[in-house]
């Protein structure tokens, strides 16, 4: 299968009767990104509008390798907080059980008014801020059941979507520092320490933030790509990990 930027894509979205099965949730606050990395995946548009958000959860079966992944889109809304619950307190019925955690600065966009978010013609930094909160308020629902004494979870990908938004030029990217080191490590950690985890920048498309905000120019179409082999790669690293 083929994606929109023509990169072929090792996943199948039909998996064969040898393949083993492992599950992933895809977790993250509203507006992160979760569909559009999951249409990706399956060789599917990552495009989704601003508009349409996700308001319960669905999974989609993708093949990858000698694995059939089962992966779970979990809403991140306020009004789907039930739903959360329901699944990741029924957790432990599910099989190799992985983690998506997929953050974005607060790049957030949902159905928030551009009003809230933009400042003139550049991202509001109150609404990056408490976006960012929200992303760490996700953690705290999800964190102590899945990776606690009892949870099921076997390994933790981070995924910083949205690259083409904040990314800077040079070596030094004070957001994926935040992600490893500042206070979203520093709330994952007190659950997770235990548990293989890692932080992936990811950036499904350009695309302006509501429509207006420019992309930075720093995050060009061969690191997608370069990003987007890593994620399989770690991907396909863990499956095997969980399933020894």
């Amino acid at each position: 299968c083929l994606s929109s930027w023509d990169i072929k894509c090792p996943w199948s979205t039909t998996p064969t009767p040898q393949q083993a099965t492992a599950d992933i949730f895809v977790l993250g606050a509203e507006g992160t990104g979760k569909t559009s990395f999951l249409n990706l995946l399956a060789g599917r548009d990552p495009h989704v509008p601003r508009h349409f958000r996700t308001d319960r959860v669905s999974h989609q079966n993708i093949s990858m390798g000698d694995f059939t992944i089962r992966a779970f889109d979990i809403p991140g809304g306020e009004t789907e907080a039930f739903q959360r619950e329901s699944i990741i307190r029924d957790s432990t019925r599910h099989s190799n059980l992985g983690v998506v955690s997929v953050v974005s600065f607060g790049f957030h966009e949902g159905l928030f008014q551009s009003e809230q978010a933009l400042d003139a013609d550049t991202a509001d930094l109150h609404f990056l801020k408490e976006r960012r909160q929200a992303e760490l308020e996700m953690l705290d629902e999800w964190i102590p059941i899945l990776c606690g004494t009892k949870g099921c979870a076997k390994w933790i990908i981070t995924l910083a979507t949205k690259a083409d938004l904040w990314w800077q030029n040079g070596d030094n990217q004070p957001v994926l520092e935040y992600y490893r080191s500042g206070a979203y490590w520093r709330a994952l950690e007190k659950w997770a320490r235990h548990i293989p985890h890692s932080v992936h920048s990811f950036s499904s498309l350009d695309q302006r933030f509501y429509e207006e905000v420019p992309m930075t120019g720093h995050y060009d179409g061969p690191m997608r790509a370069h990003d987007r082999a890593m994620i399989e790669r770690r991907l396909t690293e863990h499956l095997k990990a969980a399933s020894l």
